[in-house]
Parts: structure tokens; C-alpha cells; sequence
């Protein structure tokens, strides 16, 4: 039983990457994708970086990495812009 369970919690988890990948994704979902690399190499770290090259990051960039895997884009999308924002870092382009 527990098997399972950690099973459908790794596909629910890999579901989004992997639909960020199709051509044809929603212009957000990209959009957030590109604003969390950006994020995640100039500003701070995302749940998947290793702890050796992890730097202080604010704490409400690292949920908003987590809401665009999810698909929660109105609510990352903001805040990704504002951190990137304020580290001097150019958006990426929308669209």
C-alpha cells in the first residue's frame, strides 16, 4: 500500500515537468517555467538543487517555484517577477 501511494506521489509530481516540456503548453505554464530558471540560476535555488550550491533565497520564490509545477501560475508568476525584479535580473520575454 505504501508503495503505491509514493508511487502516484512521484507521477503527480513529475506530471507537471513533463507537461512543461510538450509544445502546446498554456503561455503561463511557460512563462513561469522561464522566470523559474531564471530564478533558480541568478537569484536563489529550487527543491531540486543540491545543498552545496544552495544560496539565501527568499522563501516566497522557493513556494513560487513549487506553485508553477503544480500549475498554480497566477499566484508564482507574480511573485517570480517581483524577486527577479529586485535582484536587477530582466524578465524573460512572455509569449
Amino acid at each position: 500500500m505504501q508503495i503505491s501511494k509514493l508511487l502516484a506521489l512521484a507521477i503527480g509530481l513529475a506530471l507537471p515537468v513533463v507537461a512543461s516540456a510538450q509544445p502546446g503548453v498554456p503561455p503561463d505554464r511557460a512563462y513561469c517555467a522561464a522566470l523559474s530558471e531564471k530564478y533558480v540560476r541568478y537569484v536563489g535555488y529550487g527543491a531540486d538543487t543540491s545543498r552545496r550550491y544552495q544560496r539565501s533565497a527568499p522563501l516566497d520564490g522557493q513556494v513560487a517555484i513549487t506553485q508553477c509545477q503544480r500549475g498554480e501560475t497566477a499566484a508564482a508568476i507574480p511573485v517570480l517577477e517581483r524577486e527577479l525584479t529586485r535582484a536587477g535580473i530582466a524578465l524573460p520575454g512572455r509569449g
